[in-house]
Formats: structure tokens, C-alpha cells, sequence
């Protein structure tokens, strides 16, 4: 396969429209540059959406197993989910 005709990965759509999926850092000098823009978002938001999407990309390939399970430290009203 040559470079050309390779798909871009999830992750790589994600970081090219991250100003659109993050909101932006309020201090102009701080965050992440997004590519291809001037605009640069919270670097902590930015990280949350790569891994996200990484990790969904390998389980779409069947590379790993991931499942949504309830936390057994959490109780009632503040109980969350775990992957």
C-alpha cells in the first residue's frame, strides 16, 4: 500500500479536529496547538480524546476486548463505570 493511498486513523482525525471535540484553553499561551490551526485546547482534554479514540480503534481492528463494567468500590449515587 502506498503512502497515498493509506486511511488515516481514528486517533489522527481526532488530534486534526480537536478544536472542534475540545474546548479551549482559556489562556491563550497554555493547551495544545491543534495542527493546521492557531487555536490550542486543553491539553488534559486532548490526551482523555487520543486515548479514547486509540483504544476504540483497537477494538474495532479485534485487537483487545473491552467491556463496560460497574465499579464495585463505588456505591449509590456516586457508583461509575470502568472500562
Amino acid at each position: 500500500m502506498q503512502a497515498s493511498e493509506a486511511k488515516p486513523s481514528v486517533p489522527v482525525i481526532a488530534y486534526l479536529y480537536a478544536h472542534r471535540l475540545i474546548p479551549k484553553d482559556s489562556i491563550p499561551i497554555w493547551g495544545t496547538r491543534v495542527p493546521c490551526t492557531d487555536i490550542r485546547v486543553r491539553t488534559d482534554g486532548l490526551a482523555i480524546l487520543l486515548f479514547a479514540t486509540a483504544f476504540w480503534n483497537l477494538r474495532q481492528q479485534g485487537l483487545i476486548d473491552m467491556a463496560v463494567l460497574q465499579s464495585p468500590r463505588a456505591r449509590g449515587f456516586f457508583s461509575r463505570t470502568e472500562v
